[in-house]
């Protein structure tokens, strides 16, 4: 997943929180990225056809993940269905920021 690289360069100069990162694709755990919670992952702007997160591989998507995998490495708890929210919450709230920076650099 390019999320997940991306994540683990973000996280090189921090040691404490890239080993966190890593020990999520640990081999040893039965489900790593809780497949349970990631399908009920979704915002309200989602359609209604859309399967939870990771189904699709579009940037959105891979937003929701870098999120999601920063939120991860902070604690090294795993992935739990209130991260899943959260991070998603997370990247739409970034997202609109960014749309009001560029509307009032266009008023200019």
């Amino acid at each position: 997943m390019s999320a997940w690289a991306f994540v683990a360069g973000v996280l090189a100069s921090n040691g404490v929180r890239l080993k966190r990162h890593y020990g999520l694709a640990d081999p040893t755990g039965k489900n790593p990225l809780n497949a349970a919670a990631l399908a009920k992952g979704r915002h309200k702007t989602d359609p209604e056809n859309y399967r939870g997160l990771g189904y699709r591989t579009d940037p959105k998507e891979r937003g929701r993940f870098v999120e999601l995998f920063y939120l991860q490495a902070e604690k090294g708890a795993g992935i739990a269905s209130g991260q899943v929210d959260l991070a998603i919450k997370k990247y739409h709230a970034k997202q609109a920021a960014l749309e009001v920076l560029e509307a009032e650099g266009s008023d200019e």
